[in-house]
């Protein structure tokens, strides 16, 4: 599997950062998924962010090196997603 180069990770996390302040929906309601007691996604990434990304950082110390390059870009798209949708 390849891994993304830093300037590649900037990249992607700018580009994704871009498209969620740009998106006209991210202060739309967002609609329920359906599932009884789940509500808005929205809300439910927001409420539970910082549980997710104490679990990301706890996986980091224990998966193989190579995947510790992904998840640093999942918690650094989780911070910029949070920053943007939660405020």
């Amino acid at each position: 599997m390849a891994e993304l180069t830093a300037d590649e990770r900037t990249r992607l996390e700018a580009a994704f950062v871009k498209v969620l302040a740009s998106s006209d929906t991210v202060d739309a309601e967002a609609p329920t998924l359906g599932v009884a007691g789940v509500g808005n996604p929205k809300d439910l990434f927001c409420k539970n962010w910082d549980t997710v990304k104490a679990v990301l950082d706890f996986l980091s110390g224990v998966v193989p090196i190579w995947l510790r390059p992904i998840i640093a870009v999942l918690i650094r798209l989780g911070d910029a997603a949070h920053a943007t949708l939660c405020r």
